[in-house]
C-alpha cells in the first residue's frame, strides 16, 4: 500500500458509519450551486424564480 494511500482524512470506519448521511448531504450541492449562480448572474433573482414557477411546466431532475 502506498504512503498516499494509508494517509487519508477520515479513517474507514468512520466513513462507513456516517456514508449514508454523506451521500444525502452531497446530493444536495448541485441545487446549491445552481442557486449562487443564479444569485450572481441576475440582478432580480426572485422574479426569475417567480416567472418559472408561473409557468407551471413539468421539470426533469
Amino acid at each position: 500500500m502506498s504512503e498516499e494511500a494509508r494517509t487519508c482524512e477520515v479513517s474507514r470506519s468512520v466513513f462507513e458509519r456516517y456514508r449514508r448521511q454523506l451521500y444525502l448531504q452531497a446530493g444536495y450541492k448541485p441545487f446549491i450551486i445552481a442557486t449562487m449562480i443564479l444569485l450572481t448572474k441576475f440582478e432580480k433573482p426572485v422574479h426569475i424564480i417567480r416567472a418559472v414557477l408561473r409557468k407551471n411546466k413539468k421539470r426533469n431532475i
